[in-house]
């Protein structure tokens, strides 16, 4: 009850491969601690993605409709992007809107693609130790005011229209920092 996640009245969910037999005996148990913990909690989510890339979830969701179609539970036609994402590990309710990818490195990442099919993607030079409060919202001031046509950031900040769909490792770190 004294903790943050207990007193704010945060979900804990932890998504990816939590099956993969490098992921030692103990880190389970104390991740299923932790979800049964805070199961009951609404007030938010926090989502962890552990040992988590987009292939491996794409290929588990694909593999749990076969399944379910082998099992004639599901039929083949009614196989669709909207049940693949029924299946995926990071169900949400809200689509991920904004990306922010720091370092400089302008590449697609094996990080929550599927999710972010229509995201707003912002490659920044700032490495991300420097990344600040005031970077994001600025970033944020540019989401929302480039949303009527989808734009990516350059380094320097300058909106260009491209293909939306990227990925970033610095989305799992936000929280850290504020």
């Amino acid at each position: 009850p004294g903790h943050p996640v207990m007193r704010n009245r945060v979900r804990v969910r932890v998504v990816g491969h939590l099956t993969h037999p490098a992921i030692p005996d103990e880190v389970r148990r104390e991740i299923g601690a932790v979800t049964r913990l805070t199961e009951a909690n609404g007030a938010a989510t926090l989502t962890i993605c552990f040992a988590y890339t987009s292939r491996y979830e794409m290929v588990d969701a694909i593999r749990s409709a076969a399944r379910a179609c082998a099992q004639r539970a599901l039929a083949p036609a009614d196989v669709s992007a909207a049940e693949l994402e029924r299946r995926m590990c990071t169900i949400a309710p809200v689509p991920v809107d904004m990306i922010v990818r720091t370092s400089g490195e302008r590449r697609l990442s094996d990080f929550l693609l599927w999710q972010a099919a229509d995201a707003a993607v912002f490659f920044i030079a700032e490495k991300w130790p420097e990344f600040s409060l005031a970077s994001f919202i600025v970033l944020v001031l540019r989401f929302h005011a480039s949303r009527a046509g989808l734009a990516v950031a350059d380094e320097k900040g300058r909106l260009e229209t491209a293909p939306v769909a990227a990925s970033a490792d610095a989305t799992t770190r936000l929280g850290r920092r504020w």
